[in-house]
């Protein structure tokens, strides 16, 4: 990398953080030399893909300071054209943020914003679920609430069939930390009436727990 930083663009970056992490690698010289690349590449040259697909692999990597690599990458993000940033691209970078406990205002408000402007019908539930958790885990109750309730309503339309239990558990658990417990009682309660209609072997003592906690937080019975 140091003999030849100029063949390594934003996608060989991210294809190499990633393929260690997924194998559970934590080779902290070469993540600081592929951070430290990362300054060099073009602005142009990184995709939202790459943005997060980097973002998450140096979120996942344990004792690593990241501050400077999403400083930059945060820099290049609000840079970017919103509307080449899917749904998903987007709930992968509040994602690490959360992970990191990485509380960048600026972008997350870009991220609010590009949110916003998508459709609904274009979130599933695994990208609802880390933008809830992720503004949830750093802002709690004064999360956007524009966002909060764009996201709540692509998670109202979302079919039954969709959701699993930790999903569910994941769901209501947020919906607790971002305080959306009056306005949402009714999305709440038909997470629980789902949850219900789930079956019983599908759910981990983690998933019961956390829905358990969240309806008692809720004050909410279902019977």
């Amino acid at each position: 990398i140091e003999t030849n930083r100029a063949d390594f663009g934003a996608q060989a970056i991210s294809v190499i953080a990633n393929a260690f992490v997924k194998v559970r690698i934590s080779d902290h010289v070469l993540f600081t030399r592929l951070a430290e690349t990362c300054e060099h590449v073009p602005h142009s040259d990184f995709t939202p893909q790459a943005i997060a697909n980097i973002m998450n692999a140096y979120a996942r990597h344990d004792n690593l300071d990241c501050k400077a690599l999403f400083a930059f990458l945060s820099k290049v993000s609000q840079q970017s054209m919103p509307s080449l940033w899917l749904s998903r691209h987007l709930s992968l970078v509040v994602n690490a943020l959360a992970k990191l406990d990485y509380r960048d205002d600026a972008l997350l408000k870009w991220i609010a914003e590009a949110a916003l402007a998508r459709p609904t019908s274009s979130f599933d539930v695994q990208a609802i679920s880390n933008i809830l958790n992720g503004y949830g885990k750093l802002y709690g109750s004064a999360m956007d609430r524009r966002l909060l309730a764009h996201m709540a309503a692509a998670l109202g339309e979302m079919p039954p069939r969709a959701l699993d239990p930790q999903s569910v558990a994941s769901s209501l658990n947020a919906l607790v930390k971002t305080g959306y417990d009056e306005e949402g009682r009714a999305l709440c309660k038909r997470l629980s009436h789902i949850a219900l209609h789930l079956d019983p072997l599908l759910f981990d003592a983690q998933s019961v727990s956390t829905i358990m906690h969240s309806m008692a937080k809720l004050n909410l019975r279902d019977t």
